[in-house]
């Protein structure tokens, strides 16, 4: 499939309603895109990132090694008392960053930019995540082996949607909770 055909294909995704199969399907013509042409790849990293993440249902290989291996490297160098989530979560998930990169690559290839917008923002953000729910990245050795998104009965009264992330360790350290999305539903 030509660069072009891929941009006509996003082009008419994003001007439909927002649905979780939707998301997957844009992030899948976009990753498409990026790896066309490897001149723009290192341009576009942070979106591909989560882009090849969407792609995969169980990753164990060199993507998921390499991201536990960056977590590990962060939790070792900022133990419990000086482990902030909000660090954590602009490091490795952050969710601001891909929405700014996605905006970038939208303009520069004259999509509509409709949704980073929020609410919009707030219904892409929260599929995308949900479908990773069912992502894992897994590893069989180190400190840290697995990193997952999970939701939890948990959400506060001033919130109506809420999904936490969570770090298994091999066992010699409890894990750690945080989260990654919470919003007020606009169309309640």
């Amino acid at each position: 499939m030509a660069r072009e055909e891929i941009l006509e294909n996003l082009n008419k995704v994003l001007n439909k309603p927002i649905e979780k199969e939707r998301v997957v399907y844009t992030m899948v013509e976009i990753r498409k895109f990026i790896e066309r042409s490897e001149s723009i790849a290192t341009k576009w990293k942070d979106l591909k990132y989560w882009c090849d993440w969407v792609v995969h249902t169980h990753l164990d290989r060199s993507f998921a090694k390499e991201t536990l291996k960056k977590m590990e490297e962060y939790t070792i160098n900022n133990p419990n008392s000086k482990f902030h989530h909000s660090y954590f979560n602009e490091q490795f998930i952050s969710l601001e960053k891909l929405r700014w990169q996605l905006y970038e690559f939208l303009k520069s290839n004259d999509l509509p930019t409709e949704i980073i917008n929020i609410p919009p923002w707030d219904d892409f953000s929260k599929y995308l995540v949900e479908t990773l729910r069912d992502c894992p990245l897994e590893k069989n050795d180190g400190l840290v082996r697995k990193f997952f998104f999970s939701k939890r009965d948990h959400i506060p009264e001033t919130e109506d949607y809420s999904i936490d992330w969570e770090i298994i360790f091999d066992g010699t350290r409890p894990n750690l909770y945080g989260s990654v999305l919470r919003f007020k539903d606009s169309k309640k």
